[in-house]
């Protein structure tokens, strides 16, 4: 630094280290203190590191078992916008974004088996979950979502199967050349082709829980009938379908059960 002498004049040069000492003039040989040095801003702003982003805490966490393979046990972490599966054996990890839930999960639960979990992600995961935790994961993925989907998923055959009922039910001549006997007129097959397709249009334009106990509904005329036929003459392994027929009749009265309380959109 540099600065003059107050008795003399004579400039003096000393190191900034020596800013507020006293020392003697080599001019004028008088003891004179040295200015102190001002410290100039520094012209690099402060930097403050940024504060870390707090732990996130999941609204429900628990422990599920993987169905195939050695039933390995992962850990269900739900988020708000997200679900994690952690496989406590390796570390390995699994995320579902909440909006793409509809798309890569599917739930099933029937009757007395336990509900099952099946994630699609880089391959197909099956889990099985208790049953308080198949109502928690329906929640998160939203049941307005669930109803719309299980809905497609029952009754996206009846058009098909309904346009096979009602040609079926159409009669037919006899052709003796080919040994075809005469087929009267089925107006029971026509009714249940025309009532499944009705059903399909009315799923397409307005979903509601009340579809599924008419899907029962049907299923239970379709039991009558096919019972019908049997005691009228027809082939007994017929009876086979019956069973499938309860089934699915059970099916549709505990899908309107869950999803009663949805308000149709």
């Amino acid at each position: 630094m540099r600065f003059k002498c107050p008795e003399c004049g004579k400039t003096l040069k000393i190191a900034d280290k020596m800013a507020g000492k006293k020392g003697r003039c080599p001019g004028c040989k008088n003891i004179v203190t040295a200015p102190n040095v001002e410290k100039k801003p520094s012209q690099i702003p402060e930097y403050n590191p940024p504060e870390p982003p707090p732990m996130l805490t999941p609204d429900h966490e628990f422990e599920i078992i993987q169905q195939t393979g050695k039933k390995q046990k992962w850990q269900l972490s739900l988020y708000d916008d997200r679900l994690i599966l952690h496989y406590m054996a390796t570390g390995a990890l699994v995320e579902v974004l909440r909006n793409e839930a509809i798309a890569k999960l599917k739930t099933l639960k029937l009757f007395f088996i336990l509900p099952i979990l099946v994630v699609k992600s880089f391959k197909k995961f099956t889990y099985r979950v208790k049953s308080n935790e198949y109502e928690i994961i329906n929640e998160w993925i939203g049941k307005p979502l669930l109803l719309k989907k299980t809905l497609k998923q029952r009754l996206s055959w009846c058009i098909p199967i309904g346009l096979i009922y009602i040609l079926t039910s159409l009669p037919l001549s006899e052709d003796p050349t080919v040994g075809l006997e005469s087929i009267p007129f089925d107006p029971i097959g026509m009714g249940l082709g025309i009532t499944l397709i009705i059903l399909s249009i009315i799923m397409s334009k307005k979903p509601h829980p009340a579809l599924f106990v008419a899907d029962s509904i049907w299923f239970f005329l379709l039991l009558c009938y096919t019972l019908f036929q049997i005691y009228s003459g027809a082939n007994t392994y017929w009876g086979v379908v019956i069973i499938l027929y309860i089934i699915l009749i059970m099916s549709g009265i505990n899908h309107y059960r869950y999803f009663s309380d949805v308000q149709a959109e």
